[in-house]
């Protein structure tokens, strides 16, 4: 997990870099950071657990929201940071996860 926490905060701090140089050249770059979404991508993890139910309840019940984000809980964020509502927003790190890491 080291090597993934530290890529994670790799592409945080690019995004931040890529806002600063880009940004007199009206570039806006942002970093959306979701938690868990309940995905396909995930049966992988879910296939290795003994337990896969109580294993997926267990995170659930950890996440403040008591659920993993839906697809559609990312994309509202998406679509805003490509509207030009935010016009005015660039070098941000938006994590969309329920809670998770506030705890």
């Amino acid at each position: 997990m080291p090597a993934y926490a530290a890529s994670k905060a790799g592409l945080v701090n690019l995004a931040r870099a890529l806002a600063d140089e880009l940004g007199p050249d009206g570039v806006r770059v942002n970093c959306v950071c979701p938690g868990w979404v309940d995905t396909p991508f995930n049966d992988p993890h879910w296939g290795h657990q003994r337990d896969p139910d109580v294993a997926r309840q267990a995170l659930e019940a950890a996440i403040p929201l008591r659920r993993q984000a839906r697809p559609e809980d990312v994309t509202g964020l998406l679509c805003f940071l490509t509207s030009p509502d935010s016009a005015y927003i660039t070098g941000e790190s938006v994590v969309i996860d329920g809670g998770y890491l506030a705890v």
